[in-house]
């Protein structure tokens, strides 16, 4: 089994979060779950971006 790494925000490894403009739908098998307009919008280096919606 790999143990997985973890990265320290700096120089080399940005990390960024602002207030995702718009509105946020999360659905399942067909429902609605959740709505959102205070969602995050987190970028992390070069990987791809992610929506965090809050609890």
């Amino acid at each position: 089994m790999s143990e997985k790494v973890i990265k320290i925000p700096g120089p080399n490894h940005a990390i960024t979060i602002e207030k995702f403009e718009g509105q946020v739908v999360v659905s399942f098998a067909k429902g609605v779950i959740a709505t959102t307009s205070n969602a995050l919008l987190l970028r992390e280096a070069t990987l791809p971006p992610v929506i965090y919606v809050p609890g």
